[in-house]
């Protein structure tokens, strides 16, 4: 079965080949930048933050999304605001099955 227009689709990936490492003091703003690559252009992220065994998903009203990319801009406050962001994204061929690290 082929389209009129021919679409090697797939997933997201992230562009990022490794975890990224941050350091922040407290009440530092650090801006994270998640860029993927897809086909077709992504239509969703999500991110999520993992600290000594708590995941929490990060509220949409903190992070902007476009096209193949997400910005976060993230404050640690606290100590327990340390540890991993993940990234990820989703178009209709699927989700992300490795999200983009970021290690605090």
């Amino acid at each position: 079965m082929k389209d009129k227009q021919e679409c090697i689709c797939y997933a997201p990936v992230c562009v990022q080949e490794r975890e990224e490492l941050y350091g922040a003091l407290k009440q530092e703003t650090v801006t994270l930048r998640c860029h993927v690559d897809a086909n077709p252009a992504v239509v969703t992220f999500q991110w999520t933050f993992n600290n000594s065994g708590d995941q929490s998903d990060v509220p949409a009203g903190k992070f902007t999304s476009e096209v193949t990319s997400s910005r976060l801009n993230y404050t640690p406050v606290s100590d327990l605001d340390y540890g991993t962001l993940l990234c990820y994204a989703s178009n209709e061929v699927g989700r992300q099955k490795a999200p983009c690290v970021f290690q605090w």
